[in-house]
Parts: structure tokens; C-alpha cells; sequence
């Protein structure tokens, strides 16, 4: 994937949920990044090592997504919405764009990684997601496309 940051082509929709998938494979689909739901997150893991506070041993999944894809992020991108990320730290199509801001959402109050990917799916093909509708991640839709 380095050739695509060297030729500054951008990472497609299928590209961001397919590292999604196998991210939150191997997380775990009821990971929460954001248990408290403050509506902010680091791309990269900057706070000494807490076992118990997730924020400190793995960055958010958009952070997660990007480094998965071979991005570099700085640290000093906190507090910039992955919507109005330079694409020079991670280059994304529109749909990709949307996707991973949907996904930015959804942690970022809370909910899981599995869900958040989820509910951006839903969102990203124009279906309404009920906040309490029973989730199911779209890994398998992905080899359908």
C-alpha cells in the first residue's frame, strides 16, 4: 500500500472496510474505544500504557484504519475530524471519506468499533440506522461487491 501514499492515489471505500473488518476481527467486535462517549479520540495511542482505559493501548479505528493501510499519522492530528484530515496523512475518496466519518461518529460517543462500522455501512448505502437496532457487521457484503 506504500505505493499508493508515494503516488498519492487514494485509499477506495472497499479499501477502508475491508481494514476495518480484520481490525475489528481481531479487536473483537464489542471493542469500545470510547467507554465514556466524550466525542474525541487520537489517531495514534498517546497516553502512557492504562490497562484499563482502552484509549491508551490502541489509537481509534479511523487511526487504526489508516496505520492498517500503511499512513503515518502525527499525533498532532488530534482534535481534526477525519472529514478534514489533509489527504496528504491519509489520502481517501469521497465515499471512503464519508464512510470513515460515519465510523468517527459512532465511536466517538461510545458505541462499539463493530457497531460503528456497521451503522456507517447502513449509512454509506442510504439505509436509516435505528440507535437501537440489533447490529451485524458487513464483512460478508464486502466479497459481494
Amino acid at each position: 500500500m506504500i505505493d499508493k501514499l508515494e503516488d498519492m492515489l487514494e485509499f477506495t471505500l472497499n479499501d477502508v472496510v475491508i481494514a476495518a473488518a480484520a481490525i475489528i476481527q481481531e479487536r473483537g467486535w464489542h471493542f469500545v474505544y470510547n467507554p465514556n462517549g466524550t466525542k474525541s479520540c487520537d489517531y495514534v495511542m498517546a497516553a502512557p500504557y492504562n490497562h484499563k482505559d482502552p484509549q491508551t493501548f490502541t489509537g481509534c479505528l479511523v487511526g487504526a484504519i489508516a496505520k492498517r493501510l500503511g499512513c503515518t499519522l502525527p499525533t498532532t492530528l488530534w482534535g481534526i475530524s477525519v472529514d478534514t484530515m489533509p489527504d496528504k496523512y491519509f489520502p481517501l475518496t469521497p465515499d471512503a471519506r464519508k464512510y470513515l466519518t460515519y465510523v468517527q461518529a459512532y465511536q466517538d460517543v461510545g458505541h462499539t468499533w463493530g457497531y460503528s462500522a456497521d451503522a456507517a455501512w447502513e449509512l454509506i448505502n442510504g439505509r436509516f440506522v435505528e440507535p437501537q437496532s440489533p447490529p451485524h457487521f458487513p464483512t460478508v457484503r464486502v466479497k459481494d461487491r
